[in-house]
């Protein structure tokens, strides 16, 4: 595909994800931007999504998926009254299928780690914007992850989400998709996870961010069809549930009532042992919403 064309392709996926989020993510701006946009000031190496790799300043050695610390941009002088922005580590997991970068944003730098992601099914858009909600808040409330690290992946599958789909652009269910030992070949269809377990760039990039954080506890968020909303766990979650069951009113569940071969939960909670929780939002409810419903549950993850 000519250069022109990837690079106009790039400008209507972001365009449509501004059109769902109401701003840009910060895994899709040039440093030029980021040095105009709230949430970046000031950033550390931006990955350059034009060249579909870490931008050369960064210093990351070829084929390094790490965003590799750099100086920063000078912090403008505090205004009195106004909030304090933190730079978060911004690590580049890898492209989607459609080139589109996947980030980690990483607060802290000691203590525990959580990772929280949203829309890994792009058909359940209020995931990412809750994940959206949770980084511009951790941006201007450094007190929130004080003796801790809290990484969020905001979208986890950006091609299924500008149009509005469960699936990548290879229409394969990314949570299906992990290899995890209950993974199995399965007819394409709705929740078809491949010809091979991880062979999805996003699987991977996901796979990475468990690798490179190392976290003790994971929430990934969903949404479901009104009425079913759940905090679902695997492997050792119960507790951290329970937790956040105190916060949000909903219901444990054990089993989200249904065969989930290949899920990220069977692979990271189930065979790796990490507590990990799907939170289930109502499909229905707005992003806004969900962040007034879930903000003291995923501060307390």
């Amino acid at each position: 595909m000519p250069a022109f064309m990837r690079g106009f392709r790039q400008l209507v996926l972001v365009a449509l994800i501004v059109e769902s989020f109401g701003s840009v993510p910060i895994a899709l701006l040039s440093a030029g931007d980021c040095r105009r946009t709230r949430h970046c000031r000031p950033f550390v190496c931006p990955p350059d999504a034009g060249a579909r790799r870490p931008s050369p300043a960064c210093g990351a050695a070829p084929g390094c998926g790490t965003v590799a610390s750099s100086t920063p941009l000078p912090v403008p002088a505090a205004t009195p009254g106004a909030p304090q922005v933190t730079v978060p580590e911004v690590v580049l997991l890898g492209y989607s299928v459609q080139g589109v970068p996947i980030t980690m944003h990483v607060f802290g730098t000691q203590g525990r780690a959580a990772l929280i992601f949203g829309a890994i099914h792009g058909s359940e858009p209020n995931s990412g914007q809750l994940a959206r909600h949770l980084l511009d808040y951790l941006l201007e409330h450094p007190a929130a992850y004080a003796q801790r690290r809290v990484a969020v992946i905001p979208v986890a599958n950006p091609d299924g989400l500008v149009r509005t789909r469960r699936w990548n652009e290879h229409q394969i269910d990314l949570n299906r998709n992990f290899p995890a030992t209950n993974w199995k070949a399965s007819p394409r269809g709705g929740t078809f996870g491949g010809d091979q377990p991880a062979s999805e760039p996003e699987t991977r990039a996901i796979i990475k961010a468990v690798e490179l954080l190392d976290p003790d506890r994971i929430v990934s968020i969903h949404a479901i069809t009104n009425g079913r909303e759940c905090n679902n766990y695997d492997g050792p979650g119960a507790e951290l549930a329970a937790v956040m069951k105190m916060q949000n009113g909903y219901r444990l569940a054990k089993s989200i009532g249904y065969p989930t071969p290949g899920s990220f939960g069977s692979w990271a909670g189930t065979d790796r042992q990490i507590p990990t929780i799907t939170l289930e939002l109502p499909i229905n409810l707005p992003g806004a919403e969900c962040w007034k419903k879930h903000r003291a549950a995923l501060l307390a993850v």
